[in-house]
């Protein structure tokens, strides 16, 4: 029996993930960027397991109830990945947050709490708006509004990266560019999730852009 190309792919990830917290952890003396980063990774990788359990095939109700559960948690809570991502990126700005950063923040909170609002209730009177499933089915569909949904979170991303130049004086000079690619590589991987589907692309996008933070950024950032 062949082995599903998702899981294969969220194992790497995931491992992925699990090294660089490791790494990150191990530091003797944390700094305020890597208990953000800590906090932005445990992030992806608890969407990342949760994402596993909506794909896995377990016989029976309780695979069922297991890939419904799944699958509500990624679509209630991944908007959260976005709020990690703006504390981190703030980590590295120095002062007290002025009118603009505020706003910023506002609107992000704003759509996580919204966010959670409508993927429950849909959910629980069964509206499907961004996902359904189909009789015993352990395989969830796109809803009416799933497009639309991901549209709106390839903007936030595109927000993440305004406000990034907007702080960029806020930022060290030579930490920037790799700073504002971040958001922008999420945002990619977050199209294809959207238009091309049967991968974890949006997670693999969001780890792979770790990975450059940790080798540009973090790692250079020594106690």
């Amino acid at each position: 029996m062949s082995v599903p190309s998702w899981l294969v792919l969220n194992t790497y990830v995931a491992i992925l993930s699990i090294v660089l917290l490791g790494m990150t952890l191990s530091k003797k003396s944390g700094t305020r960027q890597d208990s953000s980063f800590v906090f932005m990774l445990g992030v992806i990788l608890i969407l990342l397991i949760a994402d596993s359990f909506s794909k896995a095939y377990v016989p029976g109700n309780l695979g069922l109830m297991i890939s419904k559960a799944g699958t509500y948690f990624i679509f209630a809570f991944d908007p959260v990945g976005y709020l990690a991502a703006l504390i981190y990126i703030d980590s590295w700005t120095s002062g007290k947050k002025d009118h603009v950063e505020s706003v910023f923040y506002g609107i992000v909170i704003g759509y996580v709490c919204l966010n959670f609002v409508l993927v429950t209730v849909s959910t629980a009177l069964d509206l499907r708006w961004f996902y359904c499933f189909a009789g015993a089915s352990h395989t969830h569909t796109h809803g009416s509004l799933f497009v639309l949904r991901g549209l709106i979170n390839m903007i936030f991303c595109a927000v993440i990266s305004l406000y990034i130049f907007l702080r960029r004086r806020k930022i060290r000079t030579q930490y920037t560019l790799v700073v504002i690619m971040f958001p922008m590589i999420i945002l990619f991987s977050g199209f294809l999730q959207v238009f091309v589907g049967g991968a974890s692309y949006e997670y693999a996008g969001s780890v792979l852009a770790c990975l450059l933070l940790f080798v540009k950024v973090q790692a250079r950032n020594i106690d």
